[in-house]
């Protein structure tokens, strides 16, 4: 599978608050429905009182084999996840040192693993109050995770960053915060733009598993550039280089650990990489941790085609001959149930072995292009009969060319496409 988009890097800006990729008060670590003391608030799954709800990710229905595009069907729909709540109830003031692991553990794949206190904390959090969370992401990540590591490989970065995820979001492309931060990157809208992501009414990319990887990937590539440590990276990550950078300032120091002994970050990013760190042990061994009979989602497997501008998504499914669903769940970044109608082909994801059907089933489908067709805009009592035998179309070719039925109705002032002179 080729990613599908290749943003370049951008120059970091310096100043304050430049790069923060949430707003104040906005905490990311809020998904299990845990208070600040570790008591869970309301039923399990439920969102925090932090976060808005929204629509829950619904996995496409089985094929044949009993196994959705996605993998297999859930017992239940996932809920849309958000991050973690910060949970200690009080702040460590030990001072203490980092504490490596055994010799022969020392990196993972250029990220220092270091098991403290702090990191002993969350390992401990994700074994009991948040072990559904973390199976349930556990089962989620398998779906991505082939896909997302290559595009770190291939980056130069670390493949472990892809355990970061886990905390933002748990793995759920639908994950949105209060603050409307979106997706399993939980980009704001300006910093997914700032690394190439398309937001709009039509499509929000932030909601599209590989290229909001691909900008993260950027994103956390450029936050190394600039402090040189995974650790002040991934809290820039979190709170924005702008926050990292005034924090090192006044603490006179560019050893993360140190600087989270004072009080010049929030407490969330002060928990931010003890949690990643704590997620990114158990994720690599999760049997050791008690992780065990986990129904791990197969990897996501698609194919890539074009379509024109305004193409539906019920089209798109008939000529792919699969159902609506897996095709809404392939492309999340859509916004609406057609590809937007103005611009360039869009490009579109269909079921792995699908390509080959779609080209031949949508090539003999008459579609009117946007773009060069005529237009006519349906007045009071009008129907596509009457409209068909005005401009001297045949009926099917109309309702064909518009992607409709001849029992679609039609409202006064509907624009309807008709093919050119």
């Amino acid at each position: 599978m080729e990613p599908g988009l290749s943003t370049p890097g951008h120059a970091i800006g310096l100043e304050k608050g430049v790069g923060e990729k949430r707003p104040e008060g906005f905490s990311s670590l809020a998904m299990m429905g845990l208070s600040p003391s570790g008591k869970k608030t309301g039923p399990p799954g439920l969102a925090s009182p932090l976060i808005r709800e929204t629509a829950e990710f619904q996995f496409p229905p089985p094929t044949g084999e009993g196994v959705g595009v996605l993998g297999p069907v859930p017992s239940s729909p996932l809920e849309a996840g958000e991050g973690l709540l910060p949970l200690l109830p009080q702040e460590t003031s030990d001072g203490e040192r980092p504490r490596a692991l055994a010799p022969g553990s020392m990196m993972l794949g250029g990220i220092p693993a270091l098991l403290n206190e702090r990191v002993k904390t969350f390992i401990d959090l994700f074994q009991n109050k948040a072990d559904r969370f973390f199976s349930k992401s556990l089962a989620r990540s398998q779906a991505y995770e082939g896909m997302m590591k290559q595009i770190f490989r291939e980056k130069n970065l670390p493949e472990e960053l892809f355990y970061l995820a886990l905390i933002e979001s748990g793995y759920n492309p639908r994950a949105q915060s209060r603050a409307k931060a979106l997706g399993i990157w939980q980009f704001m809208s300006k910093t997914a733009k700032r690394f190439g992501l398309k937001v709009d009414k039509w499509v929000d990319e932030r909601r599209d598993p590989e290229k909001s990887t691909q900008a993260a990937a950027e994103y956390l590539k450029s936050l190394y550039e600039m402090f040189n440590c995974w650790y002040l990276a991934t809290a820039s990550y979190n709170a924005g280089e702008g926050k990292i950078l005034q924090a090192m300032k006044k603490a006179k120091s560019q050893d993360f650990w140190e600087i989270s002994n004072h009080r010049y970050l929030k407490r969330e990013t002060k928990e931010y990489v003890p949690m990643f760190l704590a997620a990114m042990i158990i994720a690599r061994d999760p049997q050791k941790y008690g992780f065990s009979n986990i129904e791990y989602h197969p990897p996501l497997r698609y194919e890539k085609v074009a379509v024109p501008p305004g193409t539906r998504l019920t089209l798109i499914a008939r000529a792919a001959e699969t159902e609506i669903e897996n095709i809404r769940a392939l492309n999340p970044s859509l916004q609406k149930d057609q590809t937007p109608p103005d611009g360039s082909p869009f490009e579109i994801r269909v079921p792995a072995g699908r390509k080959e059907v779609f080209e031949a089933n949508f090539s003999r489908m008459k579609l009117f292009d946007p773009r060069t067709a005529r237009k006519h805009q349906v007045s009071r009592g009008e129907t596509l009969g009457q409209i068909a035998k005005k401009y001297r179309v045949d009926l099917q070719e109309l309702c064909e060319g518009n992607q409709i039925t001849a029992k679609t109705p039609i409202r006064p002032g509907m624009i309807l496409l008709l093919p050119p002179k």
